[in-house]
């Protein structure tokens, strides 16, 4: 009796992103009940449920402002690794009402977060820097 060797099936490849003007390529996943390609890159998917905008309208507010962040002015950039005397960028949004107030750097966002937007606060620290 022979052994029958069943070879898996080669996964369908990834793809672009449908969103326009994004570059970056689609997540293929195995599942149980099959393979997933998705349509966005894992980057769209993130922002759209996270900030409703895609990727490149994330990287478009950043052009918008010149490539700094909106509260230090530094340089910032989006991306996974800190370094090259740049920070890295993230979407500041509203909390309560999800709407997005600019691209900042890691560090003021991180300082909003911790005085929790209060602005008493912010203005109290202001004072004692004072």
């Amino acid at each position: 009796m022979t052994k029958r060797i069943v070879l898996p099936k080669p996964l369908p490849s990834s793809k672009e992103c449908r969103h326009s003007g994004c570059e970056n390529m689609t997540r293929v996943r195995q599942r149980t009940r099959g393979t997933i390609v998705n349509t966005q890159c894992a980057s769209c998917e993130h922002n759209l449920r996270k900030y409703n905008i895609t990727t490149p309208e994330r990287n478009g507010l950043l052009s918008l402002q010149g490539g700094c962040c909106k509260i230090c002015d530094s340089q910032i950039e989006f991306r996974k690794v800190v370094g090259n005397n740049t920070y890295t960028a993230v979407v500041d949004h509203c909390h309560n009402t999800g709407a997005i107030r600019g691209i900042l750097c890691s560090r003021c966002n991180l300082m909003l977060g911790t005085m929790e937007d209060n602005i008493e606060v912010l203005q109290s620290a202001i004072e004692y820097l004072k």
